[in-house]
């Protein structure tokens, strides 16, 4: 009986014992989702204010270059209309070429 009885102890005591290990671990992954928590959150905020600076910049080179952009964009659409009228005038003076040959 006394050998049950310093077995029933010992294993009382291991699962005491278990059980603070049990607990001592789940406080650090508790503390470590915690502190991953906190990094994620201050990583979010990094990446908030870097999108608008990003922003601010583009704003600000648009403000700075959106009328050169725009005369750019103009120049080469007039151009391209310019070209495209030469090329049909050209293919029309061909046409007709070919029909005074006949």
């Amino acid at each position: 009986i006394s050998d049950l009885q310093q077995q029933l102890r010992n294993s009382s005591e291991q699962g005491s014992a278990l059980k603070k290990d049990t607990e001592k671990l789940e406080a650090e992954m508790q503390q470590a989702l915690e502190e991953l928590r906190q990094k994620l959150a201050a990583a979010e905020g990094k990446l908030k204010q870097m999108a608008r600076e990003k922003e601010d910049e583009a704003a600000r080179l648009k403000r700075e270059h959106g009328a050169e952009v725009e005369r750019l964009r103009s120049a080469m659409a007039n151009e391209g209309q310019s070209m495209l009228g030469k090329e049909l005038s050209r293919l029309k003076d061909e046409m007709l070429a070919q029909q005074a040959e006949k």
